[in-house]
């Protein structure tokens, strides 16, 4: 873990450490490492995953609007965060654990953080339906994508190598 905090100091802060705020935890650093290690997509509950760890993303809720079979609408309490404000926190030490590991790259993690940016300015008002989409999207079709991914670029590479 010193190893890669020193690497990750020198290639992408300036030889300092993380901001208080931003350093996951060595729980919440260990749990990705493992994920990572076993083959595993980086999925991350931000439920959970927020800066100080469970102090913090234990209180994290957010409220969603379900249609009912009667064509109303209920609203029901989920874990997350709760606001765009809130999941940037959780993004930047998810940003960090992923790039300490050296699993993921500064511009390709602040392109997404930008496009889920984009779609709560664009839908202030939705906030949850952007949460529910980003957290399903991670834990759920990441894997399938990964898998078409990988397909193509063995199909690219037989096709261009003899």
């Amino acid at each position: 873990f010193r190893e890669m905090l020193q690497k990750w100091k020198e290639t992408e802060n300036d030889g300092e450490d993380p901001a208080e705020d931003e350093g996951a935890t060595a729980e919440q650093f260990s749990a990705l490492d493992f994920r990572l290690r076993s083959g595993a997509m980086p999925f991350v509950d931000f439920a959970v995953w927020s800066p100080h760890g469970m102090r913090l993303g234990r209180f994290l809720k957010f409220q969603a609007f379900f249609a009912t079979p009667t064509g109303g609408f209920q609203c029901k309490e989920l874990v997350g965060p709760n606001w765009f404000s809130d999941w940037r926190k959780c993004w930047k030490v998810f940003a960090f654990a992923m790039m300490a590991l050296g699993a993921a790259l500064r511009p390709k993690l602040d392109k997404y953080r930008e496009r889920i940016a984009k779609l709560s300015e664009d839908f202030p008002s939705t906030w949850w339906i952007v949460a529910l989409a980003d957290s399903r999207l991670k834990s759920e079709h990441l894997e399938r994508i990964f898998r078409g991914c990988a397909q193509e670029h063995c199909a690219f590479t037989k096709a261009i190598l003899p």
